[in-house]
């Protein structure tokens, strides 16, 4: 099995393109930590699905935070799709590719596969999913402490406070003190 770490330059939900420069950076810093890494222009889960199955046919799991779960059923992101939402879905997820969701949690919330509650339209199409496998938590709220987010540490990097290194790798803080 071969674990690595994509990226997108251009992320359609927050309507954001990565320079090749910032790109650059971002990948010598994942390298720091010994995990292969994809750099890709996707902006759907789907599209990384596609690009994979080109080169194995074997089992496929994709990791993403539940944050995204309202995102990935939102029908809007697949206006280009003649299927919609469900021509998305079923170009992400099949026998051989499962999706699973890292929780998110913070001091009053922990957001899992259970606790997400789709519009009412597509709700049916998410229950499918669950009960089929193809979705499912990677974790429990209980084995984990409060999920960081990147741009939480860019935020406290920008105010220069010190109390971003204690949420990233040494290997990372000390690539990023050198620069």
């Amino acid at each position: 099995m071969l674990g690595l770490f994509e990226f997108t330059i251009d992320n359609r939900i927050k309507k954001t393109h990565v320079s090749t420069d910032e790109a650059y950076e971002r990948v010598k810093m994942i390298n720091q930590l010994n995990i292969p890494v994809l750099v890709t222009g996707f902006t759907l889960f789907y599209q990384l699905k596609e690009f994979i199955r080109i080169s194995t046919p074997s089992p496929l799991a994709i990791v993403i935070g539940a944050t995204h779960l309202e995102k990935l059923f939102d029908e809007s992101y697949y206006f280009d799709l003649k299927g919609g939402l469900l021509e998305g879905m079923s170009k992400l997820l099949g026998r051989f590719s499962r999706l699973y969701i890292y929780p998110h949690k913070t001091a009053d919330i922990c957001l899992l596969t259970k606790s997400f509650f789709p519009k009412p339209e597509v709700k049916n199409i998410y229950r499918h999913f669950i009960e089929s496998n193809m979705i499912q938590d990677i974790a429990g709220c209980d084995e984990l402490s409060e999920f960081i987010h990147s741009d939480d540490v860019r935020k406290l990097m920008k105010k220069k406070d010190k109390g971003w290194k204690k949420l990233v790798p040494e290997k990372i803080h000390k690539l990023l003190e050198a620069q």
